[in-house]
């Protein structure tokens, strides 16, 4: 009892030291922990788990596992709220109570099993510290939480198989510590429970208890899960489907090899790295610093050595499970000789047993057992130190030193585990207090939406951004999940919304990523009930996935009827957070809170998908009063008016806000990330618009940035297509991070050809290097082709018949460097590209609307000036122009009309030049853009700036002055941020007498002898050791006397006819011309493409149609829209609305209408389609039908008016099971706390049971029994066969090996923990050369090891 109690001094001590390491890290700051609210607003967060609906987010969502987090995760927070400790200290404090409630349950439980004081204390901590609870005990501790209650739901059945408590008491305390797993996630509740069913059932086959105990158990423990488990099938049965929207299997089993999950470490979010900020900080340098890995390495090893050595009953259920938690995470894991199962069963993963994905949440079942296996071989260690020898004692200086090693062996290990506590790098950037600005913002949104003549708008918060990551503070979740009263909606990184509202949001962060912005934006969000947009400026944008506040600023500038209402906070550059006011459009429903009644007549069918609805409101072809339906609605059988194109076959990487698709795929392309669902789908019925090749059959390559299979953002502009469609500015480019020798394209011509010559060119681009030698491969013949280093380009004859031509890059450049093709030439052969629209069937012309996105600039303009970021620059997948063919069924009459954008080209400049006097050209200017071209240097606007190529360490100005003038000095002011000035410039004049030359230094008054010339060229240059990579550059060039040239902006500009993009329809051409403003030119805003005067509307018989509007060197299209003439969607057409509508109540689950008499009509809701939402006027149902592609809508008969009320049908149920549940839960956990306290009582009154004499660990205990040859044979067998199922052949012999060495455990035990660590060395000097996973090699010998320790222990007859 002495030792024991010192031990429990000692041990509280170290709770004690880890609780003060975890309270004062990030002392005062809150920190995403599972969810924002709990810190902030627990008490309404739950109070709004009572509702399976909320109205407020995204257009209306279900709640995904909120309930969960009613007991007991957010009770303790909400607890905490009443008695007044601050959210940031409830949060340390939960942190606390989990590490010490793991430490504890595993330390008790490992003292039930006979154990020794000290072994079970470093037992209790080797479990509590574990990498899977060190990494998220402060991110993500709902999930910690079943893992840390599960011994505590162990030791009852342990203490009733051993006869000491009573098997009924035995079973209430048990499921009751099991409830209070909570239910925050489904999975990572219900995992761990496998642990307790093979303990139960092992308890009731071998007869330590009754069958009647195991089915009280099982029934216990379903009644206590009954309130989460039975909301959580409600969920299902409503919810859209979520699990093919995140993360999938590849990436959750991509971490989860042997070494890892023996460590603890296989959870895949603590691995990743976002901009330079570790996602889970503790979690990654858990997984990649090498003394941590080494530490938790030893750890766990010599927990599973313990593990086998254990001479207990207990060894057989506590093994069978570290099998089964081993197995479920590591059988998915696929690689090099991997086993049979491994690619089928990851497929599960991602169709029927989607949710089971995240493997790492079964790491409690291996864990304890590991944890317990570490106490049997600390007590064996001390055993081995006290043995006699030879009839007397070791020498007791050599047993301490021996003793003394170790313990610092395995106290290093635990160290190493908990460094990240003890250096304060368990949590992601916090916060003090949300700031002011967002509270007071949400008050005025809440006014606002409140008022009588709004009732209940939403508001669109902007820009969208993955994850709520701020300037003060990673909450993860939107900070208006806290303080917003009002709706809102905005794009995050998957809102648990039908596919369509996403692709809905998707496409209205496009308005705000191009910064094109539309005329037409305020009617697309009145048809959404949106009446308010705020724009918040406080985004970490390099980590949050968000459109710069500079994008979007100048799209909102660009979208008429949004009025800036207010603005709160102050950040450096202006306020924290503006509101805008949405104004309605003429006709648009107001007050009604985005409920709206449209007639049938009125209404437009639009054939594709929701983005072709966005797209038809966008081009005005769509009015306010004009209900909008998809073709191929089922409740819906009115012909198509609208065509779009803006459903593509692409493939998406959804774990990206922005860079997420790749390019338009043919229809044979094939995926490349392995999805089962490659992209959100598209409405009901919807075909999506495919790419087709002319003059070729396909282009393929090994690997390309376009990909979704690429590290990183996804750029379609790099796919293969782009080294064929003759434009430079685009060009194919392989995956990042890849060996860039081996990388390859091919074209397949289609048919064999004669091959004679082969020509290249490469990227100019800077992050490109050049490749002098590439392999050119056609009909089996094989060439080198030698590029110029300086050009990139290079020619090879092949003079060969082939059906395709492959290069190959070989050498001449570092091996991870960034490669690609600009250009590839085979022969001649001109190819083409065209996207094929989907039939639509139409009773008269339809209304075509195509669009292409734009390129993004470097540069944008800001009032403060040029915003320039020189890698947020890149071409379009469509810069060589729109190119669609579609099919009519009707023939009809189409009025032609498109916008296009200037490009970053040096074809643009002269758009900009003056008519007269001063002009200037350059070198270089910053990605082409001419917001930063040599235009702005003397347009009289600080604000603006000439910045050079980075590469151009000279840039030169040409200067026509527009006639001689003499000149003595030159003077410049400082350019926007990204670029410095020059120090120095050599004027080279061009005088009567010759050239001239004069050096002036930049740094004083900039002075010269003065000179007289009308042409001069200007080289600046600055001092090596001052310019640190940046590009030179200048806000404005004074030249003595000059006068600076302005630029208005509202200048107007474009080309004359015959001098825009060539429209092309069915090869005849189409001269056109642009007009816009000047402004439009510099900042990309957009500009009117139309035909000739003398075109007129063009005529088009039923059929298949191809038309181009082609890029030109100044304009690239971005739009072209064919109106029927006659037909189509024909706003003008619309009569005012037959109906009227009245708001008369609104809950989260049940809205009251009152709706005028009329004719057929549309009822629309400004909520997501939801097949629990039913209306019903006068007890009737009305029949069900999208609106605009997502919104929930019915159809109103003629003879049906009055009171409307909408319900969610799902929510009565719901609330039934939910409160049900809990009750049921209430009254087990009253129980178990009166078996606690009776237990206390009569411990009180007498002795309490006395633990297992400890003494008599040091008494000989008898070997096992070896086993038979024939018994041997057949665990080979048996063992060989399991362990190839889950690991593959190499770890196949691992298990005939173990079961071959059973007959000498000692062996066979020392063999597996020298293989272990030996695996575990060498993964850890592998990190010394930077963060990688364990190489396949030795994660097969670990797999092999753990094999044959199973196989070894598993062979031998049970123990006692």
């Amino acid at each position: 009892m002495r030792d024991e109690r010192r031990v429990r001094v000692l041990l509280w001590t170290v709770y004690a030291a880890l609780a003060v390491f975890v309270l004062t890290e990030k002392w005062g700051q809150a920190t995403s922990d599972t969810r924002f609210e709990l810190t902030e607003v627990p008490g309404p967060h739950l109070a709004g788990t009572f509702h399976l609906w909320n109205p407020e987010v995204s257009l209306g969502e279900l709640q995904n596992q909120a309930y969960g987090y009613l007991f007991p995760h957010g009770s303790f927070f909400w607890l905490a709220e009443l008695a007044g400790v601050p959210g940031w200290l409830a949060q340390r404090g939960w942190s606390v109570l989990l590490l010490v409630v793991a430490c504890e349950g595993v330390r008790r439980l490992a003292r039930t099993l006979g154990t020794s004081p000290g072994a079970a204390a470093l037992a209790g901590l080797a479990y509590g510290l574990t990498p899977r609870h060190v990494t998220e005990i402060g991110t993500r501790s709902a999930e910690v939480l079943p893992g840390a209650v599960l011994p505590w739901a162990l030791l009852p059945v342990v203490l009733a198989a051993q006869g000491r408590l009573r098997p009924r008491n035995a079973a209430i305390l048990s499921a009751a510590a099991f409830a209070c797993s909570g239910g925050v996630n489904g999975t990572a509740t219900a995992a761990p429970a496998a642990l307790l069913a093979v303990a139960v059932g092992w308890t009731v086959l071998t007869r330590r208890l009754s069958w009647r105990f195991g089915v009280g158990w099982f029934a216990l423990v379903g009644a206590v899960s009954a309130w989460w488990v039975l909301s959580l099938l409600r969920l299902g049965a409503y919810s859209p489907p979520f699990f093919d929207f995140v993360e999938d299997a590849r990436t959750t089993t991509s971490t989860s090899g042997f070494g890892p999950v023996l460590r603890g470490a296989s959870n895949w979010v603590g691995y990743i790295s976002v901009g330079g900020q570790r996602w889970w900080p503790a979690g990654y340098d858990l997984a990649y610093e090498p003394w941590l890995v080494l530490g938790s390495g030893i750890v766990a090893v010599a927990g599973f050595v313990g593990l086998l050595r254990m001479r207990s009953a207990w060894r057989t259920p506590l093994l069978l499970a570290a099998v089964f938690g081993l197995t479920c995470q590591v059988i998915a894991h696929t690689g090099a000789l991997d086993g049979p199962f491994s690619q089928a069963l990851r497929d599960l993963l991602d169709g029927p047993l989607a949710p089971l994905r995240n493997v790492p949440k079964v790491d409690p079942v291996l864990r304890v057992p590991i944890a317990l296996g570490l106490a049997v071989v600390v007590d064996d260690l001390v055993r081995l130190l006290l043995r006699r020898r030879d009839g007397r004692l070791w020498r007791p200086v050599v047993r301490r030193g021996i003793a003394g090693g170790v313990v610092l062996f395995l106290v290093g290990g635990l160290v190493a585990m908990a460094q990240p506590i003890l250096s304060a790098d368990t949590r992601t950037p916090g916060w003090k207090q949300v700031p002011s600005y967002w509270t007071q913002a949400a008050a005025f949104l809440e006014k606002r939406s409140g008022a009588s003549d709004r009732s209940g708008g939403a508001t669109w918060v902007i820009p969208g951004s993955g994850f709520g990551i701020q300037q003060w503070g990673w909450t993860m979740e939107e900070p208006m999940e806290a303080v917003a009263r009002s709706p809102w909606i905005t794009r995050s990184q998957v809102p648990l919304t039908p596919p369509a509202t996403i692709r809905l949001f998707t496409a209205m962060e496009a308005y705000l990523e191009t910064g094109s912005g539309s005329p037409y934006l305020r009617h697309l969000l009145n048809r959404l009930g949106i009446d308010t947009v705020l724009v918040r400026h406080d985004l970490d944008t390099d980590v949050a996935q968000a459109t710069s506040a500079s994008l979007v600023g100048v799209a909102l500038g660009r979208s008429p009827g949004l009025q800036q209402v207010a603005t709160f906070g102050e950040l450096e550059f202006g306020p924290a957070i503006e509101v805008f006011d949405v104004e309605p459009a003429e006709g648009a429903q107001t007050g009604t809170g985005g409920y709206d009644v449209r007639d049938v007549d009125d209404a437009v069918t639009v054939a594709g998908s929701v983005e072709a609805a966005v797209a038809a409101v966008g081009s005005g072809l769509v009015g306010p009063a004009q209900a909008m339906v998809l073709e191929g609605e089922e409740s819906w059988k009115h012909a198509g008016q609208v065509v779009g194109d803006g459903y593509r076959r692409r493939e998406r990487a959804f774990g990206r806000n922005q860079d997420a698709e790749s390019n338009v795929m043919t229809p044979t392309d094939r995926y490349h990330g392995d999805r089962v669902v490659p992209n959100y789908p598209g409405s009901a019925g919807s075909e999506p618009v495919v790419a087709k090749y002319d003059g070729i059959a396909g282009v393929d390559a090994s690997t390309s940035r376009a990909w979704t299979s690429s590290l990183g953002p996804v750029h379609p502009e790099n796919a293969p297509w782009s080294a064929l469609d003759g434009d430079p500015s685009t060009y194919w480019r392989p995956s990042p991070y890849l060996d860039a020798r081996g990388q390859w394209l091919e074209v397949d011509l289609g048919r064999e050809r004669t091959v004679d010559e082969v020509t290249l060119s490469q990227p100019t681009v800077e992050d490109v290097e050049r490749v002098t030698r590439w392999r050119v491969t056609a009909g089996g013949h094989s060439r080198i082709l030698t590029a110029d280093p300086f050009t990139g380009e290079g020619t090879v004859r092949l003079g060969v018949r082939a059906d395709r031509v492959r290069v190959e890059a070989l050498g001449g450049t570092s091996r991870n460097a960034a490669i690609g093709i600009a250009e590839l030439d085979v022969d001649g052969i001109r190819a083409t590209r065209t996207l094929v629209v989907p039939e639509a069937s139409t009773d008269a012309a339809p209304d075509l609307v195509f669009a292409a996105a734009p390129e993004a600039r470097a540069c944008v303009l800001t009032v403060f000036g040029a915003d320039c970021d020189r890698y947020r620059a890149h071409a379009s997948e469509e810069a060589t122009g729109i190119d669609r063919t579609f099919t009519l069924d009707q023939a009809g009459r189409f009025a032609v009309r498109g916008v296009v954008v200037a490009r970053s080209l040096p074809g643009t400049l002269p758009l900009l030049q003056p008519g007269s006097g001063t002009t200037m050209t350059g070198s270089s200017w910053l990605s082409v853009d001419p917001a930063a071209s040599p235009r702005m240097a003397y347009d009289g606007s600080d604000a603006t700036s000439w910045i050079a190529d980075p590469r151009d360490t000279t840039p030169v100005l040409e200067v026509d002055l527009g006639r001689e003038r003499t000149l003595r000095r030159i003077s410049l002011t400082p350019p926007a941020g990204v670029a410095v000035l020059p120090d120095h410039a050599q004027i080279r004049a061009r005088t009567a007498d010759g050239e001239e030359v004069r050096e002036v230094d930049l740094r004083g008054f900039g002075g010269f002898e003065p000179v007289r010339a009308r042409r001069l060229s200007i080289t600046f240059s600055r001092s090596a050791d001052r310019v640190g990579g940046a590009p030179l550059g200048m806000g404005e060039l004074h030249l003595g006397g000059v006068r600076a040239v302005p630029l208005d902006g509202g200048a107007p500009t474009g080309a004359v006819c015959g001098y825009g993009p060539q429209l092309v329809l069915d090869g005849r051409v189409v001269d056109t011309r642009v007009h816009g403003f000047l402004g439009d030119v510099v900042a990309a805003g957009q500009l009117a493409v139309e035909p000739c005067d003398d075109a007129g509307p063009l005529r088009l018989s039923a059929g298949t149609h191809r038309v181009e509007l082609r890029s030109t060197q100044q304009f690239q299209p971005v739009g072209l829209t064919l109106d029927a003439v006659g037909s189509g969607a024909e706003p003008g057409r619309v009569h005012p609305r037959s109906r009227t509508i009245r708001l008369l109540s609104t809950a989260d689950t049940r809205v009251r209408l009152d709706v005028g008499p009329g004719q057929d009509a549309i009822l629309s809701s400004p909520h997501n389609v939801n097949v629990g939402w039913v209306a019903t006027v006068d007890g009737h149902e009305l029949e069900r039908v999208t609106v605009d592609g997502w919104a929930q809508g019915w159809l109103l008969p003629a003879g049906t008016s009055g009171e409307v009320e909408l319900g969610y049908a799902p929510q009565r149920g719901y609330l039934v099971v939910l409160v049900g549940g809990l009750g049921v839960l209430g009254a087990v956990l009253l129980a178990a706390l009166g078996i606690l306290v009776s237990g206390a009582l009569r411990r009180h009154r007498g002795p309490a049971d006395a633990l297992p004499d400890t003494e008599a660990l040091e008494a000989p205990i008898p070997e096992e029994p070896a086993p038979s040859r024939r018994r041997t044979v057949l665990a080979a067998v048996i063992g060989g066969l399991v362990a190839g199922l889950v690991g593959g052949p190499v770890v196949a012999v691992g298990g005939v090996v173990g079961a071959l060495l059973a007959r000498w455990p000692r062996v066979a035990q020392a063999l597996v923990g020298v293989v272990l660590l030996g695996a575990l060395v060498a993964f850890v000097l592998a990190l010394r050369d930077g963060p990688v996973l364990p190489s396949r090699a030795a994660d097969l010998v670990t797999g092999a090891a753990l094999a044959a320790g199973v196989a070894a222990a598993l062979t031998r007859r049970t123990p006692g």
